[in-house]
């Protein structure tokens, strides 16, 4: 009897939970019921009526939540300012995080705003072309999605990167838009926001502030590679597994498995191999699509 090895499967599925990078790694907001930044500059941060909420697995207090259902801002959040983030005219660097905009769209809302309004870096989304698109600026310069990019009502995973005179967006790991940064010369006078935007000008700063979720939100002073967004993002396979068994019984061998969620995924690949080097394709089955 030649022995059946199942090795692939499984190490598709563990591509998911992949290492997130550290070389560069200036802040981490894990987002677990607080703004906390778990990065090694410990920057302080302040919770302005966000509350925490279950990120895209359904674990609770794992996100922050930020109900703002019209142009006034009560809840968000701030960081100090801090030089390790606040990025000159020549410095490359990548902000990643997942988000949740909840449907129906109400307004433009902030995700991250660190001087968007001085020549600052910042992400946010709105629909001024007819349809939800991730925006990035940085030295007023700025670029966004195209259609069908980001949606309402589920989970996305987002990273901004500035890499020389480019600003790159990439959605779910993939490259998705590039376009050229501005010409004007950063400056921070006020803590950046999480789940808003802000402009000194206006008394409260604060406007568009989030209807939706933010998790996971790291910060790095380089430009991450594609292959490193691709990881972040859990690469092509948007599944968790939690259990997965083989039984052999007459030379016939019955998988079973089971999946804590699925996002978008289209279906399972399963294959063969007489020698654990050199695989054929056994079965195709239809995978959940979106589930919990």
């Amino acid at each position: 009897m030649k022995k059946i090895l199942l090795t692939p499967l499984i190490a598709l599925c563990c591509m998911y939970a992949a290492a997130q990078p550290t070389a560069g790694l200036v802040a981490y907001f894990p987002m677990n019921g607080n703004f906390t930044d778990a990065g090694p500059y410990g920057i302080v941060t302040t919770v302005n009526g966000a509350t925490p909420t279950t990120n895209v697995t359904g674990t609770a207090n794992a996100a922050m939540n930020f109900l703002n259902p019209s142009s006034t801002v009560p809840q968000f959040g701030t960081h100090a300012i801090n030089s390790n983030v606040n990025f000159g005219v020549a410095q490359d660097f990548t902000i990643v995080f997942t988000a949740y905009a909840n449907s129906p769209f109400v307004h433009t809302g902030g995700f991250y705003d660190n001087g968007i309004n001085t020549s600052g870096p910042g992400v946010w989304f709105w629909n001024s072309s007819g349809f939800p698109q991730v925006q990035f600026n940085f030295r007023n310069g700025s670029v966004g999605t195209t259609n069908g990019a980001f949606a309402l009502g589920a989970w996305k995973h987002v990273c901004a990167v500035r890499s020389g005179g480019s600003l790159l967006i990439y959605i779910n790991g993939v490259l998705n838009v590039t376009g050229a940064a501005g010409t004007g010369t950063p400056s921070y006078p006020l803590p950046a926001r999480f789940g808003t935007m802000y402009y000194s000008g206006f008394s409260p700063p604060e406007y568009n502030g989030l209807n939706g979720k933010i998790d996971e939100l790291r910060i790095y002073n380089r430009a991450l590679t594609a292959a490193e967004i691709l990881g972040m993002s859990g690469g092509a396979l948007p599944v968790k597994l939690t259990s997965f068994t083989a039984a052999n019984k007459n030379n016939t061998v019955t998988l079973k498995w089971q999946t804590q969620y699925e996002q978008n995924s289209s279906h399972y690949n399963i294959q063969r191999s007489t020698d654990g080097l050199n695989f054929t394709d056994a079965a195709r089955v239809s995978a959940a699509g979106n589930s919990n």
